[in-house]
């Protein structure tokens, strides 16, 4: 599994930007096409991020193309699809059938550049009512090339009239949904949208923590101030350790006859040691 605890976003439109975001040990760099860049810099943010796919540079890759509803969509995904690029981010996914179409224009693009066919990634994001409503659909897991689930926080907050920034209870129902909608299509951890506010590094470690604690995996980062922020905050070593410490006990538990056991006063049957392996595989 590919930890993914900072997404760090750069805009298509700024070379120096995309030339940098490698420098700061972010898990995964998405090359911005759509909502970073102005409709009048389309053309060269493609230009650009075509380029900076061709550097010889290590780790995770992604680009984020405009929703599959504009004017903009196919030429975004031609030029995205390379074998340095190792996802696609696709905005404003309101239904399953956004994904399958998607889906299958990767498909026959891999196909046609001889790459292998189911390589390139596809992240969700969903980011509007419409698309929370439609969660359980849309993970279905039949979708063998789907890898996780974002959560837009921030447009979801704009299409509903929330305040930006709050954790507000309607966010926290979308957070739950598409938390619970992953699991139960056997996904990948989702990812929790950005925390807006640059100047609260206290506020925003409490945020990360919290979004940990709700089941996100990581998060989207606008800044490089705030990838190590977010790369503690979503792998606990503490966690890790527990995790190690239940996946011992409970398969020697196993070997000598028993489903269940005490470790260090908590009770430790199957679910709970199915859950620590699940820990284990997200923080592989």
């Amino acid at each position: 599994m590919t930890l993914l605890r900072s997404l760090l976003f750069a805009p298509g439109n700024s070379q120096r930007k995309l030339e940098r975001s490698a420098d700061f040990a972010a898990d995964g760099v998405v090359y911005d096409l759509e909502d970073a860049v102005p409709d009048g810099e389309k053309d060269t943010a493609r230009d650009y991020v075509s380029t900076a796919l061709d550097w010889p540079q290590a780790g995770v890759r992604m680009v984020r193309v405009n929703a599959l509803s504009s004017k903009e969509f196919r030429s975004d995904l031609e030029m995205a699809i390379t074998p340095n690029t190792w996802g696609i981010i696709l905005p404003k996914v309101e239904s399953r059938r956004d994904l399958l179409d998607v889906d299958s224009l990767i498909t026959g693009i891999e196909s046609r550049r001889g790459l292998l066919v189911g390589r390139v990634r596809l992240l969700g994001l969903v980011e509007n009512a419409r698309g929370v409503s439609a969660l359980p659909d849309i993970a279905r897991h039949s979708l063998a090339r789907l890898d996780r689930l974002i959560l837009g926080t921030v447009d979801f907050a704009a299409d509903l009239g929330l305040t930006v920034g709050e954790r507000h209870p309607l966010e926290l129902h979308a957070a739950m949904s598409v938390i619970i909608a992953s699991r139960s299509a056997e996904l990948r951890a989702p990812l929790d949208g950005p925390f807006t506010d640059l100047s609260n590094d206290t506020r925003y470690s409490s945020d990360c923590e919290y979004s940990h604690s709700l089941g996100f995996s990581g998060r989207v980062v606008l800044h490089p101030d705030q990838v190590p922020g977010a790369n503690t905050a979503y792998v606990d070593q503490r966690d890790l350790t527990w995790a190690h410490r239940v996946v011992e006990a409970y398969e020697m538990s196993t070997k000598s006859g028993s489903g269940s056991l005490s470790l260090d006063g908590q009770f430790i049957d199957r679910p709970v040691y199915l859950a620590a392996l699940r820990a284990l595989g997200e923080s592989a």
